[in-house]
Protein backbone atom coordinates (compact mmCIF):
# COMPACT_ATOMS: atom_id res chain seq x y z
CA UNK A 1 0.00 0.00 0.00
CA UNK A 2 2.75 2.43 0.92
CA UNK A 3 4.59 1.74 -2.33
CA UNK A 4 1.39 2.44 -4.28
CA UNK A 5 0.95 5.76 -2.45
CA UNK A 6 4.56 6.69 -3.18
CA UNK A 7 4.08 5.76 -6.82
CA UNK A 8 0.87 7.79 -7.10
CA UNK A 9 2.51 10.74 -5.34
CA UNK A 10 5.48 10.59 -7.69
CA UNK A 11 3.15 10.36 -10.68
CA UNK A 12 1.18 13.43 -9.56
CA UNK A 13 4.41 15.33 -8.92
CA UNK A 14 5.79 14.48 -12.37
CA UNK A 15 2.46 15.38 -13.97
CA UNK A 16 2.29 18.80 -12.30
CA UNK A 17 6.00 19.45 -12.89
CA UNK A 18 5.79 18.55 -16.58
CA UNK A 19 2.75 20.79 -17.07
CA UNK A 20 4.46 23.66 -15.24
CA UNK A 21 7.61 23.17 -17.33
CA UNK A 22 5.60 23.12 -20.54
CA UNK A 23 3.87 26.34 -19.46
CA UNK A 24 7.23 27.93 -18.74
CA UNK A 25 8.50 26.93 -22.20
CA UNK A 26 5.52 28.47 -24.04
CA UNK A 27 5.37 31.57 -21.80
CA UNK A 28 7.14 33.77 -24.41
CA UNK A 29 4.31 32.89 -26.81
CA UNK A 30 1.58 33.75 -24.31
CA UNK A 31 0.23 36.74 -26.26
CA UNK A 32 0.03 35.00 -29.66
CA UNK A 33 -1.64 32.03 -27.92
CA UNK A 34 -4.08 34.33 -26.13
CA UNK A 35 -5.14 36.20 -29.26
CA UNK A 36 -5.28 33.05 -31.35
CA UNK A 37 -7.65 31.61 -28.74
CA UNK A 38 -9.77 34.77 -28.64
CA UNK A 39 -10.08 34.98 -32.42
CA UNK A 40 -10.81 31.25 -32.59
CA UNK A 41 -13.68 31.64 -30.11
CA UNK A 42 -15.05 34.61 -32.07
CA UNK A 43 -14.81 32.88 -35.46
CA UNK A 44 -15.75 29.34 -34.47
CA UNK A 45 -19.50 29.71 -35.26
CA UNK A 46 -18.70 31.13 -38.70
CA UNK A 47 -16.12 28.42 -39.45
CA UNK A 48 -18.63 25.75 -38.37
CA UNK A 49 -21.14 27.08 -40.88
CA UNK A 50 -18.53 27.25 -43.64
CA UNK A 51 -17.38 23.70 -42.83
CA UNK A 52 -20.81 22.38 -43.86
CA UNK A 53 -20.10 23.47 -47.45
CA UNK A 54 -16.34 22.92 -47.72
CA UNK A 55 -13.51 20.92 -46.09
CA UNK A 56 -12.79 21.93 -42.51
CA UNK A 57 -9.22 22.97 -43.29
CA UNK A 58 -10.46 25.32 -46.01
CA UNK A 59 -13.03 26.87 -43.66
CA UNK A 60 -10.29 27.35 -41.05
CA UNK A 61 -8.08 28.95 -43.70
CA UNK A 62 -10.92 31.31 -44.61
CA UNK A 63 -11.34 32.30 -40.97
CA UNK A 64 -7.61 32.94 -40.66
CA UNK A 65 -7.76 35.07 -43.82
CA UNK A 66 -10.56 37.16 -42.31
CA UNK A 67 -8.32 38.05 -39.36
CA UNK A 68 -5.39 38.81 -41.66
CA UNK A 69 -7.22 40.90 -44.27
CA UNK A 70 -9.91 42.40 -42.06
CA UNK A 71 -7.81 43.02 -38.95
CA UNK A 72 -4.04 42.93 -39.24
CA UNK A 73 -3.61 44.60 -42.64
CA UNK A 74 -5.82 47.61 -41.79
CA UNK A 75 -4.11 47.82 -38.38
CA UNK A 76 -0.65 48.02 -39.98
CA UNK A 77 -1.91 50.58 -42.54
CA UNK A 78 -3.48 52.81 -39.89
CA UNK A 79 -0.44 52.47 -37.63
CA UNK A 80 1.76 53.63 -40.53
CA UNK A 81 -0.39 56.73 -41.04
CA UNK A 82 -0.38 57.44 -37.30
CA UNK A 83 3.42 57.11 -37.21
CA UNK A 84 3.75 59.62 -40.06
CA UNK A 85 1.42 62.01 -38.24
CA UNK A 86 3.40 61.59 -35.02
CA UNK A 87 6.60 62.49 -36.89
CA UNK A 88 4.83 65.51 -38.37
CA UNK A 89 3.65 66.62 -34.92
CA UNK A 90 7.16 66.23 -33.59
CA UNK A 91 8.65 68.27 -36.43
CA UNK A 92 5.99 70.96 -36.08
CA UNK A 93 6.12 71.51 -32.34
CA UNK A 94 9.38 70.11 -31.03
CA UNK A 95 12.12 70.12 -33.66
CA UNK A 96 12.77 73.86 -33.30
CA UNK A 97 13.25 75.85 -30.14
CA UNK A 98 10.83 74.74 -27.45
CA UNK A 99 10.39 78.36 -26.34
CA UNK A 100 9.64 79.35 -29.91
CA UNK A 101 6.91 76.73 -30.09
CA UNK A 102 5.50 77.92 -26.78
CA UNK A 103 5.39 81.53 -28.09
CA UNK A 104 3.73 80.80 -31.43
CA UNK A 105 0.14 80.71 -32.66
CA UNK A 106 -2.69 79.64 -30.39
CA UNK A 107 -0.24 78.43 -27.75
CA UNK A 108 1.27 81.91 -27.56
CA UNK A 109 -2.19 83.44 -27.16
CA UNK A 110 -2.95 81.12 -24.28
CA UNK A 111 0.41 81.95 -22.66
CA UNK A 112 -0.33 85.69 -22.91
CA UNK A 113 -3.76 85.18 -21.35
CA UNK A 114 -2.37 83.09 -18.49
CA UNK A 115 0.42 85.62 -17.92
CA UNK A 116 -2.19 88.35 -17.52
CA UNK A 117 -4.04 86.29 -14.93
CA UNK A 118 -0.89 85.41 -13.00
CA UNK A 119 0.80 88.83 -13.16
CA UNK A 120 -0.56 89.87 -9.69
CA UNK A 121 1.28 86.86 -8.25
CA UNK A 122 4.64 87.92 -9.66
CA UNK A 123 4.73 85.40 -12.53
CA UNK A 124 5.90 87.07 -15.74
CA UNK A 125 5.18 85.98 -19.28
CA UNK A 126 8.88 85.21 -19.79
CA UNK A 127 8.92 82.86 -16.78
CA UNK A 128 5.70 81.20 -17.88
CA UNK A 129 7.07 80.77 -21.41
CA UNK A 130 10.27 79.23 -20.03
CA UNK A 131 8.32 76.72 -17.95
CA UNK A 132 6.10 75.86 -20.88
CA UNK A 133 9.21 75.46 -23.01
CA UNK A 134 10.55 72.93 -20.52
CA UNK A 135 7.23 71.08 -20.72
CA UNK A 136 7.46 71.07 -24.52
CA UNK A 137 10.99 69.71 -24.30
CA UNK A 138 9.86 66.91 -21.98
CA UNK A 139 6.96 66.11 -24.29
CA UNK A 140 9.36 66.09 -27.24
CA UNK A 141 11.59 63.57 -25.49
CA UNK A 142 8.61 61.37 -24.63
CA UNK A 143 7.27 61.47 -28.19
CA UNK A 144 10.70 60.78 -29.71
CA UNK A 145 11.21 57.80 -27.40
CA UNK A 146 7.76 56.57 -28.38
CA UNK A 147 8.61 56.81 -32.08
CA UNK A 148 11.83 54.85 -31.54
CA UNK A 149 9.98 52.22 -29.55
CA UNK A 150 7.33 51.98 -32.28
CA UNK A 151 10.03 51.27 -34.85
CA UNK A 152 11.58 48.60 -32.67
CA UNK A 153 8.18 47.07 -31.98
CA UNK A 154 7.41 46.54 -35.67
CA UNK A 155 9.53 43.39 -36.13
CA UNK A 156 8.24 41.87 -32.88
CA UNK A 157 4.65 42.60 -33.87
CA UNK A 158 5.03 41.03 -37.33
CA UNK A 159 6.66 37.91 -35.84
CA UNK A 160 4.01 37.48 -33.15
CA UNK A 161 1.21 38.14 -35.65
CA UNK A 162 2.58 35.38 -37.91
CA UNK A 163 2.72 32.96 -34.96
CA UNK A 164 -0.81 33.95 -33.94
CA UNK A 165 -2.17 33.31 -37.45
CA UNK A 166 -0.45 29.91 -37.58
CA UNK A 167 -1.93 28.89 -34.23
CA UNK A 168 -5.33 30.33 -35.16
CA UNK A 169 -5.55 28.10 -38.23
CA UNK A 170 -5.04 24.95 -36.16
CA UNK A 171 -7.37 26.16 -33.40
CA UNK A 172 -10.12 26.70 -35.98
CA UNK A 173 -9.41 23.39 -37.71
CA UNK A 174 -9.01 21.17 -34.63
CA UNK A 175 -10.69 23.24 -31.91
CA UNK A 176 -13.56 20.80 -31.37
CA UNK A 177 -11.16 17.90 -30.86
CA UNK A 178 -8.99 19.97 -28.50
CA UNK A 179 -11.99 20.90 -26.35
CA UNK A 180 -13.28 17.31 -26.36
CA UNK A 181 -9.86 16.08 -25.22
CA UNK A 182 -9.72 18.68 -22.43
CA UNK A 183 -13.21 17.70 -21.26
CA UNK A 184 -12.11 14.05 -21.23
CA UNK A 185 -8.86 14.69 -19.36
CA UNK A 186 -10.05 17.17 -16.70
CA UNK A 187 -11.40 15.60 -13.51
CA UNK A 188 -14.20 18.07 -12.70
CA UNK A 189 -16.96 16.13 -14.44
CA UNK A 190 -17.93 16.38 -18.10
CA UNK A 191 -21.19 18.23 -17.41
CA UNK A 192 -19.45 20.98 -15.42
CA UNK A 193 -16.56 21.20 -17.86
CA UNK A 194 -18.84 21.66 -20.85
CA UNK A 195 -20.71 24.38 -19.01
CA UNK A 196 -17.47 26.09 -17.99
CA UNK A 197 -16.16 26.06 -21.58
CA UNK A 198 -19.53 27.31 -22.86
CA UNK A 199 -19.70 30.15 -20.33
CA UNK A 200 -16.08 31.11 -20.93
CA UNK A 201 -16.62 31.23 -24.72
CA UNK A 202 -19.78 33.34 -24.30
CA UNK A 203 -17.97 35.70 -21.92
CA UNK A 204 -15.00 35.99 -24.28
CA UNK A 205 -17.26 36.89 -27.19
CA UNK A 206 -19.19 39.39 -25.11
CA UNK A 207 -16.19 41.13 -23.58
CA UNK A 208 -14.12 41.16 -26.76
CA UNK A 209 -16.84 42.27 -29.15
CA UNK A 210 -18.26 44.78 -26.72
CA UNK A 211 -14.90 46.27 -25.75
CA UNK A 212 -13.11 46.28 -29.09
CA UNK A 213 -16.07 47.10 -31.37
CA UNK A 214 -17.28 50.00 -29.21
CA UNK A 215 -13.75 51.42 -28.82
CA UNK A 216 -13.03 51.13 -32.56
CA UNK A 217 -16.35 52.79 -33.41
CA UNK A 218 -15.73 55.66 -31.00
CA UNK A 219 -12.13 56.13 -32.16
CA UNK A 220 -13.08 56.02 -35.85
CA UNK A 221 -15.94 58.50 -35.42
CA UNK A 222 -13.72 60.77 -33.33
CA UNK A 223 -10.96 60.67 -35.94
CA UNK A 224 -13.40 61.55 -38.72
CA UNK A 225 -14.78 64.40 -36.62
CA UNK A 226 -11.27 65.76 -36.04
CA UNK A 227 -10.55 65.51 -39.77
CA UNK A 228 -13.77 67.39 -40.59
CA UNK A 229 -12.90 70.02 -37.98
CA UNK A 230 -9.45 70.52 -39.48
CA UNK A 231 -7.58 69.24 -36.42
CA UNK A 232 -4.03 68.11 -37.30
CA UNK A 233 -3.15 64.38 -37.06
CA UNK A 234 -6.74 63.06 -36.95
CA UNK A 235 -5.65 59.40 -37.23
CA UNK A 236 -3.27 59.78 -34.30
CA UNK A 237 -6.04 61.40 -32.23
CA UNK A 238 -8.46 58.67 -33.31
CA UNK A 239 -6.07 55.98 -32.07
CA UNK A 240 -5.69 57.85 -28.77
CA UNK A 241 -9.49 57.99 -28.40
CA UNK A 242 -9.73 54.28 -29.19
CA UNK A 243 -7.24 53.51 -26.43
CA UNK A 244 -9.06 55.62 -23.83
CA UNK A 245 -12.41 54.16 -24.96
CA UNK A 246 -11.07 50.76 -23.85
CA UNK A 247 -10.95 52.04 -20.26
CA UNK A 248 -14.41 52.23 -18.65
CA UNK A 249 -15.35 55.42 -16.78
CA UNK A 250 -12.68 57.41 -18.66
CA UNK A 251 -13.54 57.15 -22.34
CA UNK A 252 -12.57 59.25 -25.37
CA UNK A 253 -13.96 62.48 -23.88
CA UNK A 254 -10.56 62.94 -22.25
CA UNK A 255 -9.31 63.68 -25.80
CA UNK A 256 -12.14 65.38 -27.69
CA UNK A 257 -13.35 67.67 -24.89
CA UNK A 258 -10.02 69.56 -24.40
CA UNK A 259 -9.55 69.78 -28.17
CA UNK A 260 -13.06 71.25 -28.52
CA UNK A 261 -12.33 73.86 -25.87
CA UNK A 262 -9.00 74.67 -27.54
CA UNK A 263 -10.82 75.26 -30.84
CA UNK A 264 -13.27 77.55 -29.04
CA UNK A 265 -10.38 79.48 -27.51
CA UNK A 266 -8.70 80.18 -30.86
CA UNK A 267 -12.03 81.19 -32.38
CA UNK A 268 -12.56 78.20 -34.66
CA UNK A 269 -16.32 78.01 -34.09
CA UNK A 270 -16.94 75.58 -36.92
CA UNK A 271 -14.30 73.12 -35.69
CA UNK A 272 -15.52 73.41 -32.10
CA UNK A 273 -19.12 72.84 -33.19
CA UNK A 274 -18.12 69.70 -35.13
CA UNK A 275 -16.03 68.28 -32.27
CA UNK A 276 -18.58 69.00 -29.54
CA UNK A 277 -21.54 68.00 -31.72
CA UNK A 278 -20.04 64.64 -32.63
CA UNK A 279 -18.53 64.13 -29.18
CA UNK A 280 -21.72 64.82 -27.25
CA UNK A 281 -24.24 63.63 -29.80
CA UNK A 282 -22.52 60.51 -31.15
CA UNK A 283 -19.41 59.36 -29.31
CA UNK A 284 -20.87 59.74 -25.83
CA UNK A 285 -24.06 57.83 -26.64
CA UNK A 286 -22.69 55.15 -28.94
CA UNK A 287 -21.54 53.11 -25.94
CA UNK A 288 -25.14 52.93 -24.69
CA UNK A 289 -26.35 51.78 -28.12
CA UNK A 290 -23.68 49.30 -29.24
CA UNK A 291 -22.64 47.71 -25.96
CA UNK A 292 -26.07 46.20 -25.10
CA UNK A 293 -26.36 44.87 -28.67
CA UNK A 294 -22.87 43.34 -28.74
CA UNK A 295 -22.43 42.29 -25.13
CA UNK A 296 -25.98 41.37 -24.29
CA UNK A 297 -27.69 41.88 -20.96
CA UNK A 298 -26.68 38.62 -19.31
CA UNK A 299 -23.02 39.41 -18.62
CA UNK A 300 -23.95 41.56 -15.62
CA UNK A 301 -20.46 42.59 -14.53
CA UNK A 302 -20.72 45.92 -12.64
CA UNK A 303 -18.89 48.89 -14.17
CA UNK A 304 -16.57 49.40 -11.16
CA UNK A 305 -15.37 45.79 -11.49
CA UNK A 306 -14.85 46.21 -15.24
CA UNK A 307 -12.92 49.44 -14.54
CA UNK A 308 -10.64 47.78 -11.97
CA UNK A 309 -10.23 44.65 -14.11
CA UNK A 310 -9.31 46.68 -17.21
CA UNK A 311 -6.74 48.91 -15.51
CA UNK A 312 -5.31 45.99 -13.54
CA UNK A 313 -5.17 43.88 -16.69
CA UNK A 314 -3.30 46.59 -18.62
CA UNK A 315 -0.87 47.07 -15.71
CA UNK A 316 -0.27 43.31 -15.47
CA UNK A 317 -0.39 42.08 -19.07
CA UNK A 318 0.25 45.21 -21.12
CA UNK A 319 -2.12 46.38 -23.85
CA UNK A 320 -3.74 42.93 -24.14
CA UNK A 321 -4.89 43.34 -20.54
CA UNK A 322 -7.90 45.39 -21.64
CA UNK A 323 -9.40 42.07 -22.71
CA UNK A 324 -7.53 39.66 -20.45
CA UNK A 325 -8.30 41.56 -17.23
CA UNK A 326 -12.12 41.41 -17.58
CA UNK A 327 -11.84 37.79 -18.80
CA UNK A 328 -9.96 36.79 -15.64
CA UNK A 329 -12.65 38.40 -13.49
CA UNK A 330 -15.44 36.85 -15.55
CA UNK A 331 -13.86 33.39 -15.33
CA UNK A 332 -13.44 33.79 -11.56
CA UNK A 333 -17.10 34.75 -11.29
CA UNK A 334 -18.08 31.67 -13.30
CA UNK A 335 -16.06 29.39 -11.01
CA UNK A 336 -17.50 31.00 -7.86
CA UNK A 337 -21.00 30.55 -9.28
CA UNK A 338 -20.35 26.87 -9.99
CA UNK A 339 -18.91 26.39 -6.51
CA UNK A 340 -21.97 28.01 -4.98
CA UNK A 341 -24.37 25.93 -7.08
CA UNK A 342 -22.51 22.68 -6.39
CA UNK A 343 -22.11 23.12 -2.65
CA UNK A 344 -25.15 25.28 -1.92
CA UNK A 345 -26.61 22.88 0.62
CA UNK A 346 -23.32 22.54 2.49
CA UNK A 347 -22.81 26.30 2.47
CA UNK A 348 -26.34 26.92 3.74
CA UNK A 349 -25.86 24.33 6.48
CA UNK A 350 -22.54 25.90 7.47
CA UNK A 351 -24.16 29.36 7.59
CA UNK A 352 -26.90 28.12 9.93
CA UNK A 353 -24.53 26.28 12.28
Amino acid sequence: MKFRHYREGLFVFLLVASIALAGWVVLPLAMPLLWAGIFAILLFPLVDRLARRMPRWLAALAGTGIVLVGGLVPLVFIAGIALQEAVSVYNTFFSDSANGAAQSGAVGAVVSWLAGLLAPYGITQAALTARLGDAFASAASFLLNGLVAAGQFTFSFVLQAAIMLYLLFFFLKDGSRIIAWLIHILPLGDQYERQIFSDFAATTRAVTKGTIAVALAQGAIGGVAFWAAGVPAPVLWGIAMTFFALIPSIGPAIIWAPVGFALLWIGDWYGALVVFGVGVGVISVIDNILRPLLVGRDLNIPDPIIFVATLGGIATFGLSGFVLGPLVFAFARTMVTFFNNTYRDALNHNAKS
